[in-house]
């Protein structure tokens, strides 16, 4: 794990959908010159767009592995056979990065089944945003239990 001491300067840039963060976030990373940056997202709205748009912006010095989206915060996914498409496609993901595999959670399928109310939220988990912080590796470098 390497670890730097130096700070890094952080923006949030936080709005609804055509309130400007995508172009404010394309000129912070467009003009970094060579700095590090950490630029922070915060969406509103039934669909997250800015972390796709990033991630295909094209900018020399943000290659799309820069790109880490810490949790998808926008409104509650209702639909179950959505929630199984998202769920195989993430699986089939991690075999390819060989990451471990998760198993499915069939209750949270029979609860969208039956209706679940509008919600929603946020759960950022501290071991990512420790592992972003430090520079590791991964985020197995970070947890108090990797193995368990």
């Amino acid at each position: 794990m390497s670890y730097s001491a130096a700070k890094i300067p952080a923006t949030i840039v936080t709005g609804f959908l055509g309130a400007g963060k995508t172009t404010m976030v394309r000129h912070l990373l467009g003009n970094a010159n060579g700095r590090r940056l950490a630029v922070i997202v915060n969406e509103f709205g039934a669909e997250g767009v800015d972390g796709e748009t990033l991630r295909s912006c094209g900018i020399e010095d943000c290659p799309e592995e820069n790109i880490v989206e810490l949790a998808n915060g926008c409104q509650e996914l209702k639909d179950p056979e959505a929630l199984h498409e998202r769920f195989n496609a993430d699986r089939r993901i991690r075999r390819e990065g060989r990451l471990e595999d998760v198993a499915s959670d069939p209750c949270l399928a029979a609860a969208m089944e039956h209706g679940l109310p509008e919600a929603s939220g946020v759960a950022v988990g501290f071991d990512r945003l420790v592992s972003l912080a430090t520079g590791s590796d991964g985020i197995r470098e970070v947890l108090a239990f990797p193995d368990g």
